[in-house]
């Protein structure tokens, strides 16, 4: 049975590890009243928590089964909630890890994503609290059609003591631009509503972004504005385990940024250009700390004060401020 042509909103779930966190995801699709079908595409990249049991379960006490389905890649359980008319579940478990090997995923999304209106994104530790969450956002998509994306408030869940630089609990109901959050990064991505035709935009590849969530959000921008609400619908988990804050994987991140910044600066050419150089500078100031060798050191030494020479000014601007105080305290001491 094929129910792809159906749907109004597909929503994105990739999930890895998160057998003790997914059930919330899980209850937050289920619980959406709307007016219209939506379809929750869970992937399962190989876990080994023991989260595909947990999908498993859940998947047998709140679905009615219209299609399963084996490969040598994946399981794929297809269904309809046993009391919720609108929500559809579509659950990969993949038989191999896909993100150790960098296969990407998307194309197990294509079959409901294509012939969709709208896409949301959830990934497997984050949750929903508000029911009519999808309601509002499609509401708000169908009534302006000049904007291609919507984002809400979240509240932030912490499950280890790591601080957050996601400043998303003040965000407004208005127009944001996309230099505002490109500077100061707000957007939960379990908030995000957006026009499927964004998955439609083709970019230059010579550089591989880093973090998808500002891509995601400036390909929204090339084709429509984007609109905040302040009300809060979704929760942001932090933990210890989940890719942003793992500390194993800080050197590697820290020295991606300089080329996740160039296919910004590439691809994105509505955006401040001084924004845009000031991170490029700072991504390589970064990178400098973890660099292996004088020569790669000194390269992005010099490609930092090239893309934001204000990195050498203010270090020069503290030595005069220094040297200016001392001057100052033996006049005042003579």
């Amino acid at each position: 049975m094929d129910l792809q042509n159906t749907y109004t909103v597909c929503v994105r779930c990739t999930t890895f590890n998160h057998h003790t966190y997914i059930e919330d995801a899980m209850n937050g699709f289920c619980m959406q009243k709307t007016t219209f079908p939506f379809v929750c595409i869970i992937i399962d990249d190989l876990s080994t928590d023991g989260e595909q049991e947990v999908l498993k379960k859940y998947f047998q006490e709140h679905f009615n089964l219209l299609e399963n389905e084996e490969t040598n890649d994946y399981v794929l359980n297809f269904g309809i909630h046993k009391t919720n008319a609108n929500c559809y579940f579509s659950i990969f478990y993949l038989k191999y890890n896909h993100f150790s090997i960098r296969k990407s995923k998307v194309p197990y999304y294509l079959r409901w994503q294509n012939s969709s209106k709208y896409v949301a994104i959830c990934e497997g530790d984050d949750y929903w609290i508000d029911e009519n969450k999808l309601q509002k956002q499609v509401d708000f998509l169908e009534n302006n059609k000049d904007y291609s994306m919507v984002f809400h408030r979240a509240e932030i869940v912490y499950e280890s003591p790591i601080e957050t630089s996601l400043q998303c609990t003040d965000i407004e109901s208005r127009e944001y631009s996309a230099d505002e959050l490109f500077d100061k990064w707000i957007v939960p991505t379990a908030s995000i509503l957006a026009r499927r035709e964004i998955y439609n935009i083709k970019s230059k590849d010579r550089y591989r972004p880093l973090n998808g969530d500002i891509i995601y959000v400036l390909n929204c921008a090339k084709i429509g504005k984007l609109r905040g609400l302040s009300e809060k619908m979704s929760a942001y988990r932090v933990q210890a385990n989940g890719v942003t804050y793992d500390v194993n994987l800080m050197k590697s991140r820290m020295l991606r940024y300089p080329e996740h910044f160039k296919y910004i600066k590439d691809n994105y050419p509505f955006l401040n250009q001084r924004l845009v150089n000031k991170k490029l500078g700072i991504a390589y100031g970064g990178a400098v700390y973890y660099d292996e060798g004088i020569v790669r050191k000194l390269r992005d030494f010099i490609l930092a004060c090239y893309y934001s020479p204000i990195l050498i000014l203010k270090p020069f601007e503290k030595l005069v401020d220094i040297f200016t105080q001392k001057k100052k305290c033996q006049k005042n001491c003579a």
